[in-house]
């Protein structure tokens, strides 16, 4: 990092003009970089929103880290209250040409003030975007220019690690896709997807899918995640999960729980599942056998 490096406490309702310009440049050119098929929101509705309080989350602080009147990066803290007023909440959006180059880390600094307000813990669930992907969203159906893609992307569940069970994963083809989706409709499930698309290829790198059923109105049920061979290793798997639960937090607060399975032998995604903040309520057994070899097991009558 450069010199001249601040960590300076933000209020949306008390800043100066250029202050918040400055702040709105910031938050326009992340929002380019991770979302640019995406307008950027006007600066006198970004101050509105910005303002708007988030009920249900306890007091919320906002920090940035510039250089040299630059914003280099913000945080966003909510102090939460009743049984969670030992946690902060946090969300650390970093500049995209300042990423790994130690900004993120200045944020240490809010630590003895975050402690001097009775803080044992910090959680976050920011998770960047990997450089070369950009993620997208959708709900109900898969966009129709990567629903190629993502058939062949989904098809990698096929390597999945699921020990010595029976069951194999189908070999997907947009034609399935679509009548998988018009099978959910049907049955009055919702389905969410998040995708890390390649920039560079146009394919689907990874993707997590959440389904909503009407009979479990509080609950989401974690589906498929899953990252093509190719382009495992760079943190895609944790990014679009993050993304997912970012979004349930902030668009369906009435969700309080999601439910996933992962096979025991997935080691990789157990992790994932566990630092987005998972536990492991209970472990169950699969057990299989051919029908053949079990007719001399029934009982005679």
């Amino acid at each position: 990092m450069t010199r001249n490096v601040g960590l300076e406490a933000l209020d949306p309702d008390q800043a100066e003009l250029g202050d918040l310009l400055a702040w709105h440049a910031f938050a326009m050119a992340v929002r380019k970089a991770e979302k640019p098929d995406r307008e950027a929101i006007p600066f006198d509705g970004w101050v509105a929103d910005l303002r708007l309080p988030d009920a249900g989350y306890g007091p919320r602080e906002f920090w940035g880290v510039r250089r040299d009147g630059e914003f280099l990066a913000t945080v966003q803290v909510y102090l939460l209250e009743g049984e969670n007023d030992q946690v902060a909440r946090t969300s650390i959006t970093v500049a995209p040409g300042w990423r790994r180059a130690g900004v993120g880390t200045a944020v240490l600094h809010l630590l003895p003030l975050l402690e001097a307000r009775g803080r044992t813990v910090v959680e976050g669930w920011d998770v960047p975007v990997p450089a070369g992907y950009r993620v997208v969203e959708w709900s109900g159906e898969v966009p129709e220019e990567l629903v190629g893609s993502f058939a062949r992307a989904l098809t990698a569940m096929r390597d999945a690690p699921i020990g010595e069970s029976g069951v194999v994963f189908p070999v997907w083809t947009a034609v399935g896709v679509r009548e998988a989706e018009a099978e959910l409709r049907a049955s009055g499930i919702g389905r969410r997807g998040v995708l890390a698309v390649n920039e560079a290829t146009g394919e689907v790198a990874a993707l997590t899918l959440l389904d909503f059923y009407p009979t479990l109105p509080s609950r989401g049920v974690q589906r498929d995640t899953v990252v093509v061979p190719s382009e495992r290793g760079r943190g895609l798997g944790l990014c679009v999960k993050a993304r997912m639960l970012r979004w349930l937090r902030e668009q369906r607060p009435e969700i309080d729980r999601v439910h996933t399975g992962t096979g025991s032998d997935n080691e990789h995604m157990i992790r994932i599942n566990h630092l987005l903040g998972y536990r492991t309520p209970q472990v169950s057994v699969a057990v299989n056998a051919k029908i053949s070899d079990l007719h001399s097991a029934r009982p005679q009558f």
